[in-house]
């Protein structure tokens, strides 16, 4: 039976008590809709006990229930110890006990609800290798290991390092799995490796999987595998993302990052709005000052503003800070989504450059500005709709370390 055939049955028990059967056609009847059971559970279209029992325990599982699911495998492998869904009542078992593991505080607890749950995989494995969920299984088995080594099992760290440096190449997936647990544990040794199958691997998929991990665990030595591939590797797609990720690393050695403030504020008077044109993102340049609190730039707004709009006021403020580049903040302020796009911006020790994307969700419009900061002033930026202002401030900082 395959996995989507489990999956479908286990939703059809889900739906259970708005299904009614059909004896007489074999049809189960859910309102208007009708689904064949006959092919699930036989020429009478009704589940038998194994079957009924496994699927109880697969719609806990289906609800994030682990403890009752996990009690309900157990008593289901009991009942029927040769049963059609032994290997994948196993691993759901498996997975039941590490889901437990995580929601406990006791180090103790843990460690012996993730080693039940590597038991569980390793009969799984040894009983079935050849079902549909041994590379389920393996790939758990890697993750757990590596949870495992971290809390002081060296056993669990030869597994790790046994899987990291097979040659099998039918087992690459695999090693791939381990190498991102290694790199946790062993970082020298496993970009070691990476680096091999950067240089070795045949096929580009795979290269380009341990370029990624690369960059998990930069050094100078794995930047440099990574430059090189930028420039040598034989497919366009390895190079076009290996030159992606030189960018973006050397992009964030550099020092210095963008803090934003975001503001909501309010104009009682329409009329003196003219400084605040619709359809468009107004600019203005703040004084540069020392960092600030929230409270501090709504001060200093308020001021910059006061001569000409004295009904200015703020309702609200979000600050925020920015510091790597995996990000894309996002933010609301007077149903205007303001995004500032961080992996595309230019950085340099002096100056960060980049776009802003305003969109007002009730006009749906967007409007994109560019932005130029250094430490020689503040950039304010204004979306208007009606009486209501989205504000957002940028500001350069010149970091004491990279972070």
């Amino acid at each position: 039976m395959s996995k989507i055939t489990r999956l479908f049955i286990g939703l059809l028990l889900i739906l259970y008590p708005f299904v009614q059967p059909v004896s007489s056609t074999g049809i189960v009847q859910l309102r208007s809709e009708t689904v064949d059971a006959t092919s699930l559970s036989g020429s009478s279209g009704i589940l038998d006990e194994e079957s009924e029992h496994f699927l109880k325990a697969k719609s806990l599982i289906f609800h994030s229930r682990w403890k009752e699911a996990r009690h309900s495998l157990e008593e289901y492998l009991k009942s029927y110890p040769s049963g059609k869904y032994r290997d994948e009542a196993i691993y759901w078992l498996a997975q039941s006990l590490d889901k437990l593991s995580r929601n406990e505080t006791d180090p103790q607890t843990m460690i012996s609800l993730k080693e039940m749950a590597m038991e569980k995989l390793n009969i799984l494995i040894e009983e079935f290798p050849q079902s549909i969920w041994c590379d389920d299984a393996w790939a758990l088995k890697v993750e757990i290991s590596g949870m495992l080594a971290v809390l002081g099992k060296s056993e669990s760290r030869e597994t790790i390092q046994k899987i990291a440096r097979s040659e099998a190449e039918t087992d690459m997936h695999l090693k791939m799995l381990g190498l991102n647990a290694l790199l946790d544990l062993e970082p020298n040794v496993a970009i070691s490796l990476l680096k091999q199958i950067l240089a070795d691997e045949k096929e580009p998929s795979l290269r380009k999987r341990a370029l990624l991990l690369l960059v998990r665990h930069y050094s100078e030595a794995s930047l440099a595998a990574v430059a090189s591939a930028a420039q040598k590797d034989p497919d366009e797609e390895v190079r076009k993302v290996a030159a992606f990720w030189v960018k973006q690393i050397n992009r964030f050695r550099i020092p210095t990052a963008l803090n934003y403030y975001v503001l909501e504020a309010r104009i009682k008077e329409l009329d003196k709005a003219e400084m605040f044109p619709e359809d468009k993102v107004s600019v203005f340049e703040l004084p540069r000052t020392r960092l600030r609190s929230e409270k501090e730039m709504e001060s200093t707004v308020q001021r910059y503003f006061r001569r000409e709009l004295k009904s200015f006021h703020f309702r609200a403020g979000v600050y925020g800070n920015v510091y790597t580049y995996e990000r894309k903040p996002s933010c609301m302020a007077h149903d205007i989504v303001i995004n500032v796009f961080i992996d595309t911006e230019e950085k340099t020790p002096q100056s960060i450059k980049g776009k802003i994307r305003f969109y007002d969700n009730e006009r749906q419009k967007e409007f994109w500005v560019s932005y130029d900061i250094s430490d020689k002033n503040e950039t304010l930026l204004a979306v208007r709709r009606g009486n209501n202002v989205a504000l957002l401030v940028l500001q350069f900082e010149v970091l004491k370390k990279v972070p």
